[in-house]
């Protein structure tokens, strides 16, 4: 078995760790999400607080500050409503909304 050590250390953790790292919407496909996780998730794309479980201030926060190091001024609603963390339900139908009719300055 060629790498049997090194593929029996290798998790599904790591795995996750590494598409949400490298997109963060890959959060959609994780089964057991973690606070670090999501953190990475959120980090790379604001976007991916659609897809956490258990959303916190926090990670609202790191949707935001990703959302708007990415130019995505023009989703002021959106920001706005991550700030106040308004529930989940309708935080979806803000980002949707966004996307489907994008805001301009």
């Amino acid at each position: 078995m060629a790498g049997g050590a090194d593929e029996a250390q290798f998790t599904d953790y790591d795995a996750d760790m590494a598409a949400v790292k490298q997109d963060g919407v890959a959060l959609r496909h994780v089964k057991t999400q973690t606070p670090e996780l999501c953190t990475e998730a959120v980090k790379q794309n604001g976007w991916a607080l659609y897809y956490v479980k258990t959303q916190t201030p926090e990670l609202c926060v790191a949707a935001r500050q990703s959302i708007a190091s990415k130019n995505y001024h023009r989703h002021k609603e959106m920001i706005a409503a991550l700030e106040t963390r308004l529930p989940r339900d309708v935080a979806k139908l803000v980002m949707e909304f966004a996307q489907a009719k994008p805001f301009t300055t």
